[in-house]
Order: structure tokens, then sequence, then C-alpha cells
């Protein structure tokens, strides 16, 4: 049996039914292979519901397990609701223009929110207001401030919800950023000082995010989903967005992932790019792997040489998230080289290592994967 397929068939009669046939009973073997898929792509929580709601599973252990998971995802959307009012009402009352991005908006197109399960708090202010807004969250909520990185500054709040105060949507190395650097021209002013961003570049940024992910070892289901409940649940215009994606040279994989929503959630035969990046998707997981990261670092610097030299001296972007100080002192930069090289010698770094080891087949593979999808 293909779990894979059963998992996003579950999936599908959950967020978007039709005639959906649903099996009688999920056996043990199948449904623990099941939550251990869900697991890695972190929808559990959705699993759960339909194996419960349609009584699924005859073993009472499983469903205590299940309901479990399902129960944590309640809490844990109410924690970062909680969390996200807080810091929305505080930005309204000291003038802080901001943008609730990511989970917080697309929860909302969940038949039930809490099926978003969501890693942290994500929010978009203006780059002049970056430094204030650090100080009222660190102030006024007692929010631990955990540093700076490329585009946001870190955030833990005494309730361990972190949140991702952002300044800009760049990404590292993301193609995308021209677009995504006019993120305020497509922000629409709501209440207090509330901006939303219309439904093209909440669209459009979704794609983008998911791009840079997938380019730097995988996505995961989720944001899959996420597209397909924004794609069909939305009113866009198709002319306004395709013409962002062309703008950004997203429009070939943005055409790609369309086509791997509708074999999994409209049973629209697989083509061989559809299999690959299936393969790639589901053996990354939600946050990719370092096999699959290394095999699409090859392609992106032409081989194991480039490759190679990226390890040794990473590019200055990803350096200066590593280590925000390089932003106000870039001199220091051969000395955190150094300190880089030696933070890699533990055994911490030997086991991570021992993954990037990759066969040229799969290196091959990913690698014309990336060129037919753009990347």
């Amino acid at each position: 049996m293909n779990e894979t397929k059963l998992l996003l068939g579950l999936i599908r009669s959950e967020l978007f039914p039709k005639e959906d046939c649903l099996p009688v009973e999920i056996g043990d073997d199948t449904l623990k292979i099941l939550y251990n898929l869900s697991q890695k792509h972190d929808v559990t929580q959705i699993l759960a519901n339909v194996v419960i709601k349609n009584k699924l599973t005859k073993n009472p252990e499983a469903e205590k397990l299940l309901n479990s998971k399902k129960m944590l995802a309640v809490w844990r959307r109410e924690q970062l609701d909680f969390e996200e009012n807080r810091v929305y009402t505080l930005f309204d009352r000291e003038g802080i223009d901001y943008i609730p991005l990511k989970g917080a908006v697309i929860k909302k197109l969940y038949p039930e929110q809490w099926m978003r399960t969501s890693c942290d708090i994500d929010i978009l202010v203006r780059k002049d207001d970056i430094e204030k807004a650090s100080d009222l969250l660190k102030e006024k909520l007692s929010f631990t401030d955990e540093g700076q990185h490329f585009h946001d500054r870190s955030f833990i709040s005494k309730n361990n919800v972190h949140i991702e105060l952002h300044f800009s949507l760049e990404e590292p190395f993301d193609k995308a950023n021209n677009m995504l650097s006019k993120v305020w021209d497509y922000a629409e002013k709501k209440e207090g000082h509330r901006f939303e961003l219309n439904n093209e570049f909440l669209i459009f940024h979704t794609v983008a995010h998911m791009q840079a992910h997938f380019a730097g070892g995988g996505c995961g289901i989720r944001p899959f989903i996420d597209l397909r409940l924004l794609s069909t649940k939305l009113d866009y215009s198709k002319e306004v967005l395709y013409k962002m994606l062309e703008e950004a040279d997203s429009l070939v994989f943005f055409k790609a992932v369309l086509d791997l929503t509708s074999v999994w959630f409209d049973e629209k035969e697989h083509t061989s790019l559809t299999e690959d990046m299936e393969l790639y998707i589901t053996e990354g997981g939600a946050f990719g792997s370092r096999a699959n990261y290394s095999a699409a670092v090859r392609h992106q610097k032409g081989g194991r040489l480039g490759y190679f030299l990226t390890r040794i001296f990473p590019p200055v972007s990803q350096m200066r998230s590593m280590f925000p100080k390089l932003n106000e002192r870039p001199i220091l930069l051969p000395f955190y080289y150094v300190k880089r090289w030696f933070g890699l010698f533990n055994v911490k770094w030997a086991k991570n290592i021992s993954h990037e080891f990759i066969k040229k087949e799969k290196a091959d593979s990913v690698s014309e994967m990336m060129k037919k999808l753009g990347l």
C-alpha cells in the first residue's frame, strides 16, 4: 500500500471533501506508518481528526494517542492566538504598522483553525520601526530577545511561544526578492495599524516561501495544502498573480506545484516531474533533509567542488544570518569564518555531515528536477 497516497486521501476527505471513499478501518501497522509520516510533515492533528471522527481504528491506545495530538494542536493554537492578539494590541496602541504573515492568516481558511499548526508567529513591521517594535516587545510584554537573523528579530514569550518579527520578506539566495522587497506596496490598511496583504500577493508570498524551502532541501506537504486552500477559497486575479510570478521568475515552479496539488487532491495522473517532486518532498519532511539540501546546493553551485567551497566559505548573506553582528561590522567576516570552522569540529557536526555524502544518482536526479522547475 502507498501510505503517502492514503495519508493525502485522508487529508483530502477532511479539507477538500468530494466523493471520497474512506477505508472502513485502518490496521494498526498501517496507522503507525501514517502516524510517523504525518509527524514528519506536521499534519498529525488532521490525521487524528479524520481517524477519530470516522472511527477508522478499533485500537483504544491508538485513538488515545491521536486524540492527545489533536488536543495538543488545539492548545497550541490557543497559545499562539493569545500572544498574537497581545502583539497586535500593543502595536495598534503604540502606532507600529504591522502585517500578519503565514499561519496567522492562512489558519482562517481551514475548517478549524487548530488544524493549521505553526512553529511560531510571523509578523512584518516596517524596517524603520524594527528597533522600536523590538523594544516594545521586551519592555511591555516581557519577551526575551533571541537575536537578529537575515530578515527578522526572534523573540520568546513567557509562554514559550516563538515570535519572528520580520523587517523584510527577502530570503538568502531567493530570486523572488525583487518582488518580495515591494511587500508594502501590496498591503491594504485595515483597522488600527494593521495591514493585510492583498490576495494576489498573499498567494505569491506563499509560493515564494515554498520555492525558497524547496531549493534548500524540501518544504513538506503542508505548504501545498495552504496553497490549495488559498487558490480555491480566495478571490484573486490570475492575471495579476501571474505577472508577479513572471517578474520573480517563479511561474514555472508555480505551475509544477499546481500540477502536484492536482495529483494529490484531484487524483490526476502523475507525470515524471510530479513523481520526482513527491519523492523529494516526502523524503525531506516539513523541514527538508540534509541529503536533499546537499543535492540541491550541488545543483546550484554546479557540482561537488562548488558545493564543497560553499560549505567552507558560505555566502556573506548566509554568514550575516548566522552571525548578526556582521551586519554592523562586515570587516569581521574573516574572523567569523574561522569561528564557524572551529564550531564545526564536534561530534554533532560529524554525525550531520555523514548525511551529506549522497550518491551521484540522487544528486543528478535532484539537479534534473531543479532544472525543470526553473530553480
